[in-house]
């Protein structure tokens, strides 16, 4: 009994360390990749992912208010979240007046060589009558606007204010929209938008903070805000309900059935035991080779407490009876038994883990070590357990009548039907579905308000971007000044709602001293003669104007522009990937056919979707763990023939597993529904325990059938309890899983006392 002392204190040691020292995720990006990708699109969807991660799109309406309120309101909760310190940087939807000023006196010297893409054609009809007559309203209006002493101090600089030029250029990719009764704030902050903790503690003070001040200046004024951590952290909270729910509810129906069958609390509290030590061992093992174990691991790993009691139920069922000195023996005689079982279904997790899919790799190796604790438990540590807490069982669950069927003959030629049935349906009409979203809960309601407050933006769509590569970053910003021109005349035809490239911020030498050639070649003694009369006839005095000069300022480059107020808005669209340099064109709605023909056709230019790229590394992920999974069941199948040195036998045993699933495939190819990768998992789950139901039904080691099916009847209503009660969960893709493998437990316990009859048992059991 010391061993088994020593053992509720190791469990209780276990189970502290894995509240303390686990750490969980919900990023969906760190249960699909590893995070070791190369590939140059991954790194800038990634890379886009972290930033747009630490970002909120504040939305502030204010229908009716006073124009000051509004402006007092904001002003001081922009000052107040500035003060924040989890926040990085405030800003507006438009650009501040000082930011701006700061802009314009960096870009002033460079107006000549920012000016277009085509300049040749450009500055050929800025020097027309008509277009030298609208250069002279803008100048007019710019005089007469808010700031007429910032426009003279350019004007003698650029007599022709062609900054503005600039200015506007940059303007049309600012992300807000005017629009009346609305304003919209943007907040980085310093941590990353999957720092959980943080994000949640600041989503609750920006709340707060809001509250407060509307109280005290009373403006009127309600705020709705958006971004990735958002979800986030709503995933966050969805998961944890999840699991809490599931496992609350499972452990619920789980000690019910426990009890109605067993009629023992000691024999709970033994489970009970076993089973946080199994779950704390997985949990710390995943935790210590990954760095973390992801929140969907967790859900379907509360699952693994149906795969792990079967053993240590079949144990009690074979021990609780009689002296309680031969317990230990008892369970010496189904030992090889579980062995087999427990050994066939680690072969099936660890060939999922080798699909290369980082989140069946964490189920693998949770599930694997998983099992081989629950094994080594039942039999080193439940004898003693069951001693020391004085367990009697007397299970009152009676299928006896399950033994000899009627009609087998009958029964079996159905069996066989149906198989054939349920094979050709699979086969002809399973689908499958890669859609990642069944992966997360649905959020219906944050979708809606997200889309509400975007709709006041100039979109971007996150991970979708264009790559324009080159060798140096010269040929990089030349290939993305082709692929702008491009890009152009889809916006204007309608095929591309915005975009945000490089330029006008930077632009390739080669282009800068095209603009300054074509510029130089304009200005003549004729050219600013007629630009006097175009002054002129706007009533502007010409020799307040200063000559206008033929430029020979060198061009500006990627270094001039660190450390100024330009850098922070361009610095995520110059990349520097190994040898490679590359330009970032960030994408609104757009057609996508249309976007990748232009792209098609441009050298060095491509097309990205994160969502498809990630779609097809995930199509590849499950054909990878449909082929494991098919080499993971022959080694089981290997396993059996060494197991009974009979190639029949193994058939056998995997036959009413094999059914099940055939079964269970077929329904959901009947009911039109797709199958994603943790159908797979389920499919895998059902196999897993419906082998192990084979196998103890097989061997009937204990030498009573009647005890071998009360054991094997228990451990599957458990089971298929602790499945069912996924359907509970907000993910959908739990709802899936809850309907393959409970339903596959239930039919493939059923399916093993029709189809393996005990004339072999005797001989096997020798083995």
């Amino acid at each position: 009994m010391a061993r088994a002392k020593w053992f509720v204190l190791l469990a209780v040691i276990l189970v502290i360390a894995t509240l303390r020292l686990t750490q969980v995720r919900t990023d969906i990006n760190d249960f699909l990749f590893t995070g070791k990708a190369t590939d140059s699109a991954f790194l800038v969807g990634r890379m886009q992912s972290d930033e747009l991660s630490r970002r909120y799109l504040i939305s502030l309406t204010h229908p009716g208010v006073d124009s000051q309120k509004v402006f007092d309101f904001i002003l001081a909760f922009q000052q107040e979240l500035t003060d924040h310190p989890t926040v990085a940087r405030v800003w507006s939807g438009k650009t501040a007046d000082d930011a701006l000023e700061a802009l314009i006196e960096l870009y002033l010297p460079y107006r000549i060589h920012l000016f277009s893409l085509v300049p040749e054609d450009t500055f050929t009809r800025l020097f027309t009558p008509e277009s030298l007559d609208e250069q002279a309203v803008k100048i007019k209006q710019a005089l007469l606007g808010p700031d007429p002493m910032l426009v003279n101090s350019l004007i003698a600089k650029d007599p022709m204010l062609l900054t503005l030029n600039w200015l506007s250029q940059v303007e049309q990719r600012m992300q807000h929209k005017d629009m009346t009764g609305y304003s919209s704030l943007f907040i980085e902050t310093h941590s990353s938008g999957t720092d959980i903790a943080v994000q949640d503690a600041f989503q609750q003070e920006l709340r707060g903070l809001f509250q407060r001040l509307e109280q005290q200046i009373g403006s009127g004024i309600s705020m709705e805000f958006t971004g990735i951590s958002v979800f986030a952290v709503a995933i966050k909270h969805a998961v944890s309900a999840d699991i809490q729910r599931v496992s609350s509810l499972s452990l619920f129906a789980i000690v019910l059935l426990f009890l109605w069958v067993f009629r023992s609390l000691r024999a709970l509290i033994a489970v009970a035991l076993l089973m946080a030590a199994t779950v704390s061992v997985a949990v710390l093992t995943t935790g210590w080779l990954f760095g973390f174990v992801h929140g969907l691991t967790l859900a379907l790993g509360s699952t693994l407490i149906g795969v792990c009691i079967d053993y240590p139920i079949h144990a009690m069922v074979h021990a609780g009876q009689g002296d309680s000195g031969q317990r230990s023996s008892r369970i010496s005689l189904i030992w090889p038994a579980m062995i087999i079982g427990g050994a066939t279904t680690v072969i099936g997790y660890m060939a999922l883990g080798f699909s290369g899919f980082p989140g069946l790799q964490q189920l693998a190796v949770f599930s694997a070590a998983g099992i081989l604790t629950a094994l080594l438990l039942t039999r080193f540590v439940l004898p003693d357990l069951m001693n020391l807490l004085a367990i009697d069982m007397r299970p009152r669950l009676s299928v006896n009548w399950l033994l000899d069927p009627p009609g087998r003959t009958w029964l079996l030629r159905m069996i066989f039907v149906i198989s054939i049935v349920s094979l050709l349906l699979g086969i002809s009409q399973l689908h499958w579905s890669t859609d990642l979203a069944t992966l997360s809960p649905a959020l219906e309601e944050l979708k809606s308000k997200d889309q509400m407050i975007r709709s006041h933006l100039v979109s971007m769509e996150p991970g979708r971007f264009i790559l324009a590569e080159g060798d140096t970053l010269e040929q990089a910003l030349q290939n993305s000044e082709r692929l702008q021109g491009r890009l152009e005349q889809l916006r204007q035809q309608g095929e591309l709602e915005n975009y945000f490239p490089i330029f006008p911020w930077l632009a390739s030498a080669e282009l800068q001293l095209r603009n300054e050639k074509a510029w130089n070649k304009k200005v003549t003694v004729d050219a600013q003669q007629a630009f006097n009369r175009a002054l002129a006839r706007e009533g502007l005095a010409a020799k307040a104007f200063p000559p206008l000069s033929p430029s020979s300022v060198a061009p500006l480059e990627q270094n001039a522009l660190r450390n100024s107020q330009a850098w922070p808005l361009i610095s995520n669209q110059l990349l520097q990937i190994g040898n490679k340099f590359a330009t970032v064109v960030w994408l609104g709605r757009h057609d996508t056919q249309k976007v990748r023909a232009v792209t098609d056709e441009l050298p060095q230019v491509n097309y990205f979707s994160q969502k498809d790229s990630m779609t097809a590394l995930t199509e590849q992920y499950r054909e990878r763990a449909q082929s494991m999974l098919l080499l993971g069941l022959l080694a089981i199948l290997l396993l059996l023939f060494w197991r009974y040195r009979s190639l029949l036998q193994a058939l056998r045993v995997l036959l009413p597993a094999a059914v099940s699933l055939l079964v269970v495939t077929a329904g959901w190819s009947l009911a039109a529904a797709p199958m994603g990768m943790l159908h797979l998992v389920g499919l895998l789950l059902a196999a897993a325990i419906c082998v192990d139901y084979g196998i103890f039904f097989m061997e009937n080691r204990g030498g009573s059938r009647q005890l071998t099916i009360q054991a094997i009847a228990t451990s599957a209503f458990t089971s298929a309890i602790s499945f069912s009660c996924l359907g509970v969960a907000e993910t959908p893709a739990l709802h899936a899983l809850a309907l393959t493998v409970a339903p596959g437990v239930l039919l493939g316990f059923l399916l093993c006392p029709v189809m393996l009859d005990q004339q072999n048992s005797g001989r096997i059991a020798a083995i």
